[in-house]
This record gives C-alpha cells, structure tokens and sequence, in this order.
C-alpha cells in the first residue's frame, strides 16, 4: 500500500471513529453563532481541493448548522474532505460565536492544545491541505480584532508556526522571539504583564526591561504583534501579519479590496511551511 493510500485510510477511520463516538454533539448547536463583519477566509488549500476555495469566504461569516450541511453538499464530493470541513467550522465558529463558555473552552483546546487524541486539529487539516499554524495565527487575529480577553489559556498552547516564530527573530532578534512566545501562549496579556514576564524568565540571558521593550516596539510596529486598549490597559495579541498596519496593510490602502474580501494566505508566501 502507498503512503498516500494508507493515510487516506488512517483519516478515514479516525475521522469515523470521532463520529460513531459522538465527539462533534454538542458544539455550537443552537442560535449561538453570529456574523462576522469582515469575510476573510483561513487559508487558501494548496492541493486540488477547489472545494475550499469555495467554501472559505463561507467558513466563519454562517457556519450555522443548515447553512453548514448547503456549503458541504455544494463543494464536497470526498466524504473525509467534507467531514474535515465540517469539524473545522464547527470548533472555529464556537470559539469565535458561543456564548457557553465551557463550548468555546473545548473547541479552544481542540485548535490550540497540544493532543495525543486519534482525531486533532492537525489531522483535518491535513485533510483540507490546509497549514495548521497559518489558521491558527488567523485566530488570534481574531481575538485581537474582538479584543477579546482570556483569563486562561491552553497551558500546552501549540508553537507558533516555525516560519512565523523564524521571521519574528529576524526582525526583533532574540528578544523579539522570546517576547512573542509568552504574547503567543496568552494572548490579550497586557503589555506591561508580557514584558515582565520576559524579564522574569530570560533574564538570567542578560536582557532587560529595555531589550523587551525595544522588540516590542519593533513588533507592533511590522503588525506581528498587536494590541488593544481595554479600559486603559493595552492588550497583545500575536497575530503574524495585520493586514491593516504597517508593511502588510494593503487593506488599508485599498478600500475597495477590504469592501471585497481577501485570502488571509496572501499575507504568506508560498515558501512558508
């Protein structure tokens, strides 16, 4: 049996069993989820799979059960490409949309946490040709864009992709790098809070204050990092490229394509992994 055989087949079962075990009851079910404003889809697929080109604009702005099972049955022909979609929506448009946090919790460990479980995260977007950490990055875009706030996070948060956490440390040397992986691990952490912990934990590298201080300055400015002011306090978020600040804001230069939508993977080149 080939190698592509015999993974088809492994995510088959793995994808059957999560079914028959009725892993997917429950999440977001109801009149939970609501509209997002701004129709950017995840990540272009870079297979054969032009179902996802499809389907992607579709992916947060109504991903509501009816409207959901119309999207599948128009754009997917491959039952594990259709299940992987569907599993995808559901947990994406639940951590975006509940309002029962302990949902959004379980759809939030299922993108983030680190797991040993048969069906993960990775797994369906293997399914989709899909790169895990440019999705991931775009949810915490969207975090920022909500200023939403955690007060807990997965504590086996996934790595940043190693393309992102590369770039970072070219652009804000090591600093840089290592002030992102705390922005990363709890996103909406206060600046002051982000930039003390740091200090706490590398210091015995020889980095000060200033060092954090001067990479976080760097990093907001390029858009890999971002942040919001909720009551008084600035909140960051890493965010890989903001599409409307700095070098990566051609959205805000270009009114009419931000009136249309744009491929989040734009903001990636094709070289990065």
């Amino acid at each position: 049996m080939d190698t592509y055989t015999h993974d088809k087949q492994a995510l088959n079962l793995a994808i059957g069993q999560a079914f028959n075990q009725g892993f997917l009851m429950g999440y977001g079910e109801g009149s939970d989820l609501d509209i997002v404003g701004d129709e950017l889809d995840f990540d272009r697929a870079f297979g054969n799979i032009e179902a996802f080109d499809q389907a992607a604009l579709s992916f947060l702005t109504d991903n509501r059960g009816a409207a959901r099972t119309r999207i599948i049955e128009e754009h997917f022909l491959d039952e594990t490409e259709a299940a992987a979609f569907d599993i995808l929506s559901e947990h994406l448009g639940t951590i975006l949309h509940a309002k029962i946090q302990k949902l959004r919790a379980a759809s939030i460990a299922f993108v983030f946490d680190v797991s040993d479980d048969e069906l993960t995260f990775d797994l369906c977007c293997q399914a989709l040709d899909l790169r895990p950490w440019v999705i991931r990055t775009r949810m915490m875009y969207e975090f920022y864009r909500n200023a939403t706030i955690f007060e807990s996070f997965p504590k086996w948060n996934v790595p940043m992709g190693e393309a992102l956490n590369n770039e970072i440390l070219y652009l804000a040397d090591e600093q840089g790098e290592l002030l992102a992986k705390i922005v990363w691990g709890m996103p909406s952490i206060p600046a002051s809070s982000a930039i003390e912990q740091a200090v706490e934990k590398y210091q015995h590298r020889g980095f000060v204050a200033s060092d954090f201080e001067t990479a976080l300055a760097t990093l907001l400015q390029t858009g890999h990092i971002s942040q919001q002011a909720v009551r008084h306090v600035n909140h960051l978020y890493l965010t890989g490229r903001n599409p409307f600040l700095a070098r990566y804001g051609f959205m805000k230069a270009q009114p009419k394509r931000r009136a249309r939508g744009f491929y989040w993977s734009d903001l990636w080149v094709n070289d990065f992994f």
